[in-house]
């Protein structure tokens, strides 16, 4: 099920949110760009060439602002989203400290499943260490705050804590590399962080 798009303050409770679930949607082949550092041509389950190596090209480790956190994403839409996510959560769960965001993880028997999309620089674990997989412990506040990003990334990101065996600190793009709502989330992101009272981590006036 499709979730609306961002129509009210990013800290409000979206009561129409709904669970991204996890899909699985292919993306078309390789480009230039990632020739010679995709691994042996294989894609992560959603989708994206997976990567040899950090910096490679296509990954590139990033700050993240209003923090002194970096991670390794992919370079794009994809590292504007997901960037975003970890500010959000930075802001309004927790502030977080170097080291407790991974990104990109180079592909090995470690990775499989949904574990893979790091391997394409497409997906996050915020503090690994606080949601040990399997256990459910985001609440309260915490989660509706998750619940308000997953909406106003309308369907892009899907959350671990969704899956059957949750995994509360992972979060992953699920769209295709063609998809036109990954551009668009990644624009919309864009405008607020450059709008003053709009970005990551504002909070409106009377709340």
């Amino acid at each position: 099920m499709g979730i609306p798009e961002r129509l009210v303050s990013r800290r409000a409770v979206l009561a129409s949110a709904t669970a991204a679930g996890v899909t699985i949607l292919l993306a078309p082949g390789l480009t230039a760009a990632a020739a010679g550092t995709e691994a042996a041509g294989e894609v992560s389950t959603n989708g994206w060439p997976m990567q040899t190596a950090a910096d490679s090209g296509l990954i590139r480790t990033r700050p993240v602002a209003g923090s002194g956190v970096t991670v390794a994403v992919r370079v794009g839409a994809v590292e504007t989203v997901l960037v975003h996510v970890i500010r959000r959560f930075h802001y309004e769960i927790g502030t977080l400290q170097p080291g407790e965001v991974a990104g990109f993880q180079a592909p090995g028997p470690a990775l499989t499943g949904y574990r893979n999309n790091h391997a394409s620089g497409t997906a996050i674990d915020i503090r690994p260490g606080w949601y040990p997989a399997g256990s459910r412990t985001v609440s309260g506040r915490d989660l509706e705050v998750i619940r308000a990003v997953l909406a106003e990334c309308a369907g892009v990101v899907a959350w671990g804590g969704d899956l059957p065996v949750p995994d509360e600190a992972h979060f992953q793009i699920d769209v295709a590399s063609t998809d036109p709502r990954l551009p668009e989330v990644a624009g919309r992101i864009r405008g607020w962080n450059d709008t003053p009272g709009l970005g990551a981590g504002v909070v409106p006036a009377g709340t």
